[in-house]
């Protein structure tokens, strides 16, 4: 008996970490863009990818107001930029944002982005399944 139930532990524990690693989220390559005083805006990079279908819905920060995610494309020889209300990720799929491409806009910064320096980004997504994960990272703000 005591074996038959150390069966069904190790198979229900085998079970909660299948399920975990379906939902696993690599977050890679993440920076922001240091700025100088009196800019309120700055810009954060980042990848992403993750075995399943996944959203990225928002992002926060506690050295901004508000984090946006915007893309970047020429229109008519114009650079245009447009706010995204989520970004899809595909299974399988590297998702970079970059300069001049997709990326997250800091918004209203309480300070100036100094080199060298680290900030706090926490990125909430949703799964196809309908459940949802928030990851934080940090990124190192960087003068490039």
């Amino acid at each position: 008996m005591k074996n038959l139930f150390c069966l069904i532990l190790l198979c229900a524990l085998s079970a909660c970490q299948g399920s975990s690693s379906n939902k696993q989220i690599s977050i890679s390559e993440a920076w922001a863009r240091a700025t100088v005083p009196g800019q309120v805006v700055g810009a954060a990079y980042l990848s992403i990818a993750a075995k399943q279908d996944i959203r990225l819905d928002a992002v926060t920060t506690p050295v901004a107001e508000s984090v946006e995610i915007h893309t970047m494309q020429i229109q008519q020889g114009v650079m245009r930029m447009r706010m995204l209300e989520k970004l899809d990720i595909p299974a399988g799929k590297k998702v970079t944002l970059a300069p001049g491409q997709t990326h997250l806009m800091l918004i209203d910064l309480k300070s100036p982005l100094k080199a060298g320096e680290n900030i706090t980004l926490q990125l909430s997504f949703s799964h196809s399944d309908g459940s949802s994960q928030q990851q934080t990272i940090i990124a190192p703000v960087l003068a490039k």
